[in-house]
């Protein structure tokens, strides 16, 4: 029977995969390209609507961070139900992952690489209002 308890763990699982190594689009791990774009632009946080796939702000959306996005939208709805839940349970659901770009760092694996670290805030708001957060922290 489909449970609203597991949403808070579809909201760590979310933000937690997309900000991993395991997020890799054709030639590069995605966070590699939306760091070096927030360096670049100075815009500093992407913002997500997991339903709408909606996706902001246009400096961060590189082909590579667009294409990331569109596969994890529509992915979206496989891990709510392989997680026992419904996507009928979820009224709202936002990423928003953001970089202190005022604090950097060599990369002591990547020469030439400057590190900045990030923090990834997943919401879900279910259909009876409730909110499920989750936050993953670290350096990229």
């Amino acid at each position: 029977m489909p449970s609203h308890k597991v949403l808070g763990s579809i909201a760590h699982n979310f933000g937690h995969s997309f900000t991993s190594l395991m997020n890799y689009w054709h030639t590069d791990y995605v966070m590699s390209e939306l760091l070096a774009a927030a360096q670049k632009s100075g815009c500093d946080t992407l913002t997500v609507d997991m339903l709408t796939g909606t996706a902001s702000p246009d400096a961060l959306l590189t082909p590579m961070v667009r294409g990331s996005v569109a596969h994890y939208v529509t992915d979206f709805p496989r891990l709510v139900t392989a997680m026992n839940a419904t996507m009928d349970f979820i009224q709202a659901a936002t990423m928003r992952v953001s970089f202190d770009l005022s604090i950097r760092r060599p990369s002591a694996s990547v020469p030439g690489f400057i590190q900045s670290p990030f923090v990834c805030t997943t919401d879900i708001v279910d259909d009876r209002g409730k909110s499920y957060s989750a936050t993953v922290k670290g350096w990229w």
